[in-house]
């Protein structure tokens, strides 16, 4: 059975058992397969929610109008073209106080050398910016974690935003996405470093069955925990009770 075989089955198996799922994916096929309910997030905003249907009819006609029609990629054919390239193409969005734009864009590209990279980003001065978010590069299923972080020579944090793995540089998603954390400014320079990992699929695989796992387990111990609270405020009724009928 193959890899999305063997997770497509895991994950039914988790819904059949009434657990609720909330799947990021950029397959209409699978959402399809797998969801009831669709929402259609561009820019940070909800553009669409309803049946998967109707929601990936609108999606595709647009991105068919904007980008034109491209065939989608499995995942074996992600991991190919991932590990056959040594280049990093990254994305930094600007927000000037819009929001977030694919038209408010910079692109770089940084070379991987052991696992690690570089890259720079030349920031209009003029510009007030109130965020930023880091793309270390889209359609890529990877870990990357910032170790060093600099606006105009000055240290800055980074967190990612939509790492689904149990570690925070884990991002099981075609559009892994790291916050800038800076105060509102004028920036001439934004320089970053750290590590940067295509996965194989048995790691995704391995993951990916760990991370549903553990789900399964948070469930049933919220499911006693409801359980405890529940016990416990009858105990607090009876002793309510029993406080009344001796006043």
């Amino acid at each position: 059975m193959s890899f999305q075989a063997k997770c497509f089955k895991r994950l039914m198996e988790i819904k059949q058992n009434g657990t609720t799922i909330v799947l990021v994916s950029h397959s209409t096929d699978q959402i399809e397969r797998l969801c009831e309910r669709s929402i259609w997030i561009q820019d940070g905003l909800i553009r669409m929610d309803g049946s998967p249907q109707k929601v990936h009819e609108h999606y595709l006609n647009y991105m068919n109008a904007v980008h034109g029609k491209a065939g989608a990629d499995d995942l074996n054919q992600i991991l190919v073209r991932s590990n056959s390239t040594n280049r990093l193409k990254s994305l930094l969005y600007i927000d000037s106080g819009n929001g977030y734009s694919e038209e408010d864009t910079l692109s770089a590209e940084a070379v991987i050398e052991d696992g690690r990279f570089r890259v720079a980003f030349e920031l209009d001065s003029d510009r007030k910016i109130m965020r930023l978010r880091f793309d270390p590069e889209e359609g890529r299923i990877c870990r990357c974690r910032i170790e060093e972080s600099f606006a105009d020579g000055q240290a800055v944090k980074a967190y990612p935003v939509n790492s689904l793995g149990v570690e925070a540089s884990l991002f099981l998603n075609l559009d892994p996405q790291i916050e800038i954390l800076l105060k509102p400014g004028n920036y001439h320079k934004l320089e970053l470093a750290g590590i940067f990992e295509y996965l194989n699929e048995d790691y995704i695989e391995q993951s990916i069955c760990r991370i549903m796992e553990e789900r399964v387990q948070v469930n049933e111990k919220n499911l006693f925990l409801l359980s405890e609270i529940d016990r416990l405020n009858q105990e607090i009724e009876k002793l309510s009770s029993m406080l009344e009928r001796k006043q």
